[in-house]
């Protein structure tokens, strides 16, 4: 792992909503893929949960 040194520039403030914890198994609705960070996509549960998840982790239903 290539570690190197740098420094906060901004504030970050986590989101208020809890984080998407998701399981292997679990059915999704897939959404959008994030423009930022398009390695991650939106997904939405089946008991209305959502989130973004690494789209490496998803395979079709």
């Amino acid at each position: 792992m290539d570690v190197r040194p740098a420094r906060v520039a901004a504030d970050h403030e986590f989101p208020s909503r809890p984080p998407l914890r998701v399981l292997p198994g679990t059915r999704v609705r897939v959404g959008d893929r994030d423009d930022t960070w398009p390695a991650f996509v939106f997904v939405t549960t089946d008991d209305g949960g959502s989130g973004r998840v690494p789209h490496r982790t998803l395979e079709p239903a």
